[in-house]
């Protein structure tokens, strides 16, 4: 977590931070100068944690286009068995 900073600090507001400036964006909102340093370790974990993100997404999206075609193969086996049971009776 990024250590606020002191305007914020003082006034109890998130800081977060503003990609297109150097600033958080409650300062860049006030117009004030804003001490804010967003350490390397901080920008590297923030990567890591998002492009772990971006793995259990693909992974969960590819989980559960197989679990669709696997319901359609079940779909089209029951559909066989139905008409199978209708040739029966008929």
């Amino acid at each position: 977590m990024l250590t606020p900073c002191s305007n914020c600090s003082r006034r109890g507001d998130d800081c977060l931070v503003n990609l297109s400036s150097s600033r958080c964006s409650a300062c860049n909102d006030r117009n004030v100068k804003c001490d804010l340093i967003v350490s390397q370790p901080e920008w590297d974990r923030i990567d890591r944690d998002k492009e772990k993100l971006r793995r259990q997404l693909e992974k969960a999206e590819e989980d559960a286009l197989e679990a669709r075609s696997h319901a359609l193969r079940l779909r089209r086996e029951l559909a066989k068995v139905d008409s199978k049971e209708k040739e029966m009776f008929d």
